[in-house]
């Protein structure tokens, strides 16, 4: 198994995930996916350019070379969309305003309590010279 420069450089400096999660305030969730290299669990490229650089720098090992590599290395990392995140919430939001619709509709128009509403009666309808009789 390959072991990442970031988690050889923590065991060469003899730290724990712990103790450097506390040193610079890093969760050490994001420690462990930025030393497996797994982007995805990090909220977005901003914070896994600046945790990876405070990281290399806590361990001592950051260059020019490999601060531009880790902008590199992120730039490539598959981070899902935000749209594509949500789709299913979408989806699952959307079906069940339809759902409510038609409940809404079947209540408006077929509850007794519509039927009973009070109907106004009139008793001639107009149209253009011609009288209807509405009895």
């Amino acid at each position: 198994m390959k072991i990442s420069k970031l988690k050889q450089a923590r065991l060469d400096a003899g730290k724990g995930i712990e103790e450097i999660s506390l040193a610079i305030n890093i969760r050490k969730q994001y420690l462990i996916a930025l030393e497996e290299e797994n982007f995805d669990i990090i909220p977005g490229k901003v914070y896994v350019d600046g945790y990876l650089k405070l990281y290399a720098k806590y361990l001592g090992i950051i260059t020019p070379i490999i601060e531009e590599k880790i902008a590199m290395q992120c730039f490539q990392s598959t981070v899902i969309p935000i749209k594509e995140r949500f789709k299913k919430y979408i989806m699952i939001f959307s079906f069940l305003m339809l759902i409510l619709s038609v409940v809404a509709y079947r209540y408006m128009f077929y509850s007794s309590d519509y039927n009973q509403l009070p109907k106004i009666k009139s008793t001639y309808f107009i149209d253009a010279d011609v009288v209807y009789d509405d009895k």
